[in-house]
């Protein structure tokens, strides 16, 4: 039998310029790739084959949202295009929590940001699902020591649950779920002919949709609004600039009155009003209505 045993990773963790960001769900540490030249001599009909240009794999993580300052002025700094590249770190911890294995990545984008489904019957808690491009990465053996801080008390308070959402000229009472926006950032390379690890340059955001699912409301007055929204918005011709309208999303503490922050969606235009389908038995009547986002500015409470 063998003596040494491979060890069982058990918890993830990522620093953001260099301070402790969060708990990771999961995590896509990058691999690197080099994309193949060939050089075909004629002699022989060999081929001769190299590398040229090396690329890295995205960076994928899962981290639970929290009032973590650090963590949440780069999510800030992004949805304000502001570009800002940051440093981070994915940390793999054994079953002690010592820090077994680290990749360093450097001048890290945020390329793509997904947050939970905000849905009023949830008992989860809130991630952000977030995609990173990046100039370098390093893998490298850890240092053996626990990683993470206390964090229980950052985290209870980001549920699924929590939630208010504020819709110019309708009643959100009997909002039920929110599907928010996918945060997306496109990048190219400024390749230089004697470095292998190019700059990486960021170029055209785009913000998504947001969807939101209404209960029908006493009467069904809610379901009426909304059909009569959608009749003066794609029969009666509403949907020019200044009809577009702001919608404010608002994270709340379980106590359901003070705010953990919000996101703030601006030039938001219809693009479809769907009433639940029809059949009996006891769930209610909803209706599923999308806009589409040009402008989004967040606004978090961070702490740390």
């Amino acid at each position: 039998m063998a003596n040494a045993r491979n060890y069982a990773q058990s918890g993830f963790a990522l620093e953001v310029a260099g301070q402790f960001a969060g708990m990771l769900k999961s995590a896509e540490a990058p691999g690197i790739k080099g994309d193949k030249a060939q050089m075909k001599t004629g002699v022989a009909n060999i081929t001769k084959n190299m590398i040229a240009n090396i690329s890295y794999d995205d960076t994928k993580f899962s981290v639970a949202m929290s009032n973590l300052k650090v963590l949440q002025d780069w999510i800030q700094m992004s949805f304000d295009m502001k570009h800002d590249y940051r440093d981070i770190a994915l940390l793999a911890a054994d079953f002690n929590y010592n820090e077994m294995r680290r990749v360093n990545i450097f001048q890290a984008l945020i390329t793509e940001l997904k947050f939970s489904k905000l849905d009023a019957s949830s008992k989860d808690a809130i991630y952000a699902d977030i995609t990173c491009k990046q100039e370098m990465v390093r893998h490298l053996v850890g240092s053996k020591k626990a990683i993470g801080v206390a964090t229980g008390a950052r985290m209870k308070d980001w549920l699924c649950a929590n939630f208010r959402v504020e819709v110019p000229g309708l009643d959100t009472t009997f909002v039920s779920a929110i599907d928010l926006p996918t945060f997306t950032q496109k990048t190219t390379t400024d390749f230089v002919g004697h470095i292998k690890e190019n700059a990486l340059i960021p170029t055209a955001v785009d913000l998504g949709e947001i969807t939101v699912t209404f209960g029908s409301g006493p009467d069904g007055k809610i379901e009426d609004s909304l059909m009569a929204m959608a009749d003066k918005w794609f029969i009666k011709g509403e949907q020019i600039e200044e009809n577009h309208i702001t919608i404010g999303v608002h994270f709340l503490k379980p106590n359901m009155t003070d705010e953990l922050g919000s996101i703030t969606y601006g030039g938001c235009g219809l693009m479809s009003v769907k009433p639940s389908k029809m059949e009996r038995g006891d769930k209610g009547r909803s209706v599923e209505v999308k806009w589409y986002v040009e402008t989004a500015r967040c606004n978090f409470q961070g702490q740390g």
